[in-house]
């Protein structure tokens, strides 16, 4: 197996990622062996819509793939996918920064990226923000999503779904991806 294949099987077996941090992981992995990935590009995507199918954006990276050839075409798809992405987290943001305000607590579920970016963007302009992550059992996508949100120094607080009725009493927003 290559090694593009033994990392694009790691990317298939994610089970805590959601679908943008997967987009990112395929496009990363594309841009690191552009070469590889063109010598077997039908059998690559193949690979990736019969795995990842269920994740609309995956399937809109495919269909964009498809419609290009070369590397250099490759790549600047790529780059202008992700600036794409990007620029969607902002509108997003730009859309919701009106309703926040400092101290205002906010809860969340699973383990999201744009949320994750969303909420990086909320903590470099609002203070004492506090976020109720529950921890998505079975698998904890949400204990991900917290240690990442604490990392960047966010007050961060895990609950099961089990607390979910009890909490969200006192949140003055909600967020999911």
């Amino acid at each position: 197996m290559s090694e593009f294949s033994s990392k694009l099987e790691l990317v298939f077996n994610d089970k805590t990622s959601g679908s943008n941090e997967i987009f990112h992981s395929i496009i990363a992995l594309i841009k690191e062996q552009p070469d590889e990935f063109l010598n077997r590009k039908n059998y690559f995507l193949n690979q990736i819509q019969n795995n990842l199918s269920h994740f609309e954006s995956i399937q809109f990276l495919c269909d964009k793939l498809n419609s290009v050839e070369g590397k250099k075409e490759t790549i600047d798809l790529l780059n202008n996918l992700t600036k794409d992405n990007l620029s969607a987290i902002n509108k997003i943001y730009s859309k919701l920064k009106p309703v926040l305000r400092d101290n205002s607590k906010i809860i969340t579920i699973s383990n999201s990226n744009t949320v994750y970016q969303i909420f990086k963007l909320i903590l470099t302009d609002f203070v004492g923000i506090e976020i109720l992550v529950c921890e998505s059992r079975p698998k904890n996508e949400g204990i991900i999503l917290a240690e990442n949100l604490a990392k960047c120094g966010a007050k961060v607080k895990l609950i099961t779904e089990a607390q979910i009725g009890s909490e969200i009493k006192s949140c003055d927003f909600a967020i999911v991806g």
